[in-house]
């Protein structure tokens, strides 16, 4: 299945989420301005099963962003739903992470749509994840059902 991810950052200078991966601190594209073009793009003509991952990298960036998505999933039919990911979980080998895990889900579950589809994951630095990491999402997302 076709996917586009596309990574999220808060822009200080602009006062909201653009595009971008760290170390990138700022960028042109807006996530707002992202979405509208995705919408008019052939991929919403297509009705494929293209999913789309938005990946927020900072807190400042899914905060300010929980409108704009909301927004953009009842304006579209995304096939199989927009997916939001975070790294909310300290993983095998990765440092912390910025986001309060429960509060991601929480936000997520609560200012989005039910459209949306939740993606947590882990910073690590290994290139599998241990079946114990598995079950520390597991308990997250059923504590927020």
């Amino acid at each position: 299945m076709p996917a586009i991810e596309a990574d999220i950052i808060y822009s200080e200078n602009q006062q909201q989420a653009v595009m971008g991966h760290p170390p990138q601190t700022d960028s042109a594209l807006t996530l707002d301005s992202f979405l509208q073009q995705l919408l008019r793009s052939e991929f919403q003509s297509h009705q494929t099963q293209t999913i789309v991952k938005l990946e927020f990298k900072s807190q400042s960036a899914f905060d300010t962003s929980l409108d704009i998505v909301a927004r953009s999933v009842e304006k579209t039919q995304f096939p199989v739903g927009l997916w939001i990911n975070a790294d909310v979980v300290r993983g095998p080998g990765g440092g912390a992470s910025v986001f309060d895990a429960g509060a991601f889900v929480e936000l997520a579950l609560t200012r989005t749509s039910e459209k949306v589809v939740l993606s947590l994951g882990w910073t690590l630095q290994l290139e599998f994840i241990p079946r114990r990491w598995c079950s520390q999402c597991t308990r997250l997302c059923r504590a927020g059902a």
